[in-house]
């Protein structure tokens, strides 16, 4: 919203011959701030509408005081939620203040860059994400020239770029490379917006958690398992603040964070499987030690085929997984199957189990080459994301 005296002091400053059109812009004007101090919605939309349609009388695209009134305008149709009549008002105000070029309307192009794609949003328009993209180019081009931008709508910006950023399901015949410079961008993206819309919102709203959700799932893709579990973290903590453990947002994000922090054990875990405490080497790649009392097992699969994904999956897009623990007997069968953690809840046990009990190994071996039954033995199965 524009502030009085700021805009005044520009009518005033740029008066010109045209005394009187400016006097009736100003009149206008001074109605509409009237209109909202006594609380007269309709009224302040009236002037607005008013004071604007003078501007461009008076001056057109001469002057960017017709940007900045069209901008009133089209606040007041947004705040009443006519979006598709205050689209063409921002921009209206990014027309007149593309054509003239001015470095002290940065900022004010910026706003109204935010508030075309904001229009765009609210009527699922798919132009929003290049407005978006105009209103952070228009705004950091501001900061570099001295301008404050408005830190709110360009937290916003940044987080709205991050979500467009995220591959869909569509992209993934792209290839690795751009699949990875994709999450690439909105992981810097929402690293951007966080301070910006803690200052401006909280650091326990609901956009700032989303932020750190999108930033996870960046440093996932980049497996930066121990950074995606802390942001993970911090997005399920707000998220179980706002809207409760049993929202569907708030167990999405805790079962990330649980992914990522089991993944990383899991990774941790095979690098430390690969050489026994003795320092003993697999008799195979494929074969690893398990640690059992005082000693190492060497276990080698013969079968291990991955589980079926569930058709009846609560979100294919999002996956999960489940921490499995199980003996293996001496003829290499699995036995003793258990569920230590799966996320989401009841979704992948059965399947998980049902293939750790196909998996043959061939009979665990002590040091000495004896046979031995292998107890506890750990793996995390994975359904992973549809990027993967």
């Amino acid at each position: 919203m524009i502030g009085k005296a700021f805009l005044l002091a520009l009518i005033l400053a740029n008066a010109s011959a045209s005394q009187t059109s400016t006097g009736d812009v100003m009149a206008a004007y001074a109605e509409y701030n009237e209109a909202l101090a006594r609380g007269d919605r309709e009224g302040a939309l009236t002037a607005s509408k008013k004071a604007y349609e003078l501007a461009e009388t008076a001056w057109g695209d001469s002057r960017k005081e017709t940007a900045l009134l069209a901008t009133n305008y089209g606040d007041r149709l947004f705040i009443d939620k006519e979006f598709e009549n205050a689209e063409p008002l921002y921009r209206r105000c990014i027309e007149i203040l593309d054509k003239l070029a001015v470095d002290s309307s940065l900022a004010q192009l910026g706003y109204c860059q935010a508030r075309l794609a904001q229009t765009y949003v609210a009527t699922s328009d798919n132009r929003a994400e290049a407005a978006y993209r105009g209103a952070i180019r228009a705004f950091e081009n501001a900061a570099e020239k001295g301008a404050a931008p408005d830190k709110a709508m360009l937290g916003e910006a940044y987080l709205m770029v991050a979500q467009y950023s995220m591959p869909k399901r569509k992209v993934i015949s792209t290839g690795q490379m751009q699949l990875e410079r994709a999450y690439r961008e909105a992981g810097v993206l929402a690293a951007k917006a966080i301070p910006l819309l803690a200052e401006s919102y909280g650091e326990k709203s609901e956009l700032v958690a989303r932020a750190y959700l999108y930033q996870g799932y960046a440093q996932e893709a980049a497996e930066d398992w121990s950074a995606a579990a802390e942001s993970y973290e911090k997005a399920y903590d707000i998220f179980d603040e706002l809207r409760g453990a049993k929202d569907q947002v708030t167990a999405r994000a805790f079962g990330r964070f649980r992914f990522a922090v089991n993944f990383a054990k899991s990774k941790e875990r095979q690098k430390q499987e690969k050489t026994s405490r003795d320092g003993r080497l697999p008799s195979s790649p494929e074969c690893f030690f398990h640690g059992q009392g005082n000693e190492d097992i060497e276990l080698c699969p013969v079968k291990r085929n991955p589980p079926t994904y569930p058709s009846t999956s609560y979100d294919v897009e999002h996956g999960g997984f489940s921490l499995m623990l199980y003996d293996i007997a001496e003829n290499g069968r699995t036995e003793n199957i258990r569920v230590l953690e799966s996320w989401p809840d009841r979704e992948f046990e059965r399947s998980s189990a049902s293939a750790v009990k196909r998996w043959i190994y061939s009979p665990p071996k002590r040091a000495d080459g004896s046979v031995v039954r292998a107890v506890d033995v750990q793996t995390m199965i994975t359904y992973e994301l549809s990027r993967r």
